[in-house]
C-alpha cells in the first residue's frame, strides 16, 4: 500500500516514474493521475494537477463534475482542506484564474460519490481525451 500511495503521490506532482523505456504521454498520466487520486480518500490535488496538465484541464475538469459538487458527490476543498459549499465553489467557477486561488482539491464523498467513482472518473476521461 505504501508503493500505491508514493506512485499516486509522484503521479500528483507531475513526477514520471520511468520504468524501462516505456513512453507514457501528458493524456496518459493525466487520466492516471485523476483515476488512482479520485479513488483515494485525499482527493485530487488541483494545484499540482494544474502545474502540471495546465489552468484550463483543471477548469474543464471543474465544469463537468459541477452537477456533483451540487449534489454533493464531488467535495471540494481548499488549501486548508475545508469543505466548500457548492454555492463557494459556483461563485470561484465565474473566473477561471479564481478558481485556482480557492479550490485546491477535489474529492469524492463517502460513501455515495465512491459508490458512483467509476461514472465520475470515466467523465474526466471524457475531458482528458475526447
Amino acid at each position: 500500500m505504501k508503493e500505491y500511495m508514493g506512485y499516486v503521490e509522484n503521479l500528483e506532482n507531475g513526477l514520471v516514474n520511468s520504468c524501462g523505456n516505456n513512453h507514457v504521454d501528458a493524456k496518459d498520466l493525466a487520466v492516471d493521475t485523476v483515476m488512482l487520486s479520485l479513488r483515494t480518500a485525499r482527493g485530487l490535488d488541483l494545484r499540482s494537477f494544474a502545474e502540471a496538465f495546465g489552468g484550463s484541464l483543471v477548469h474543464s475538469l471543474c465544469k463537468v463534475y459541477q452537477p456533483y459538487i451540487e449534489s454533493g458527490h464531488v467535495v471540494c476543498l481548499d488549501e486548508e482542506r475545508r469543505a466548500m459549499t457548492a454555492d463557494e465553489f459556483n461563485i470561484l467557477f465565474l473566473n477561471e484564474d479564481e478558481i485556482m486561488k480557492g479550490l485546491s482539491y477535489i474529492r469524492l464523498s463517502d460513501p455515495d460519490g465512491f459508490l458512483l467513482s467509476n461514472e465520475l472518473i470515466s467523465l474526466a476521461f471524457s475531458v482528458i481525451d475526447p
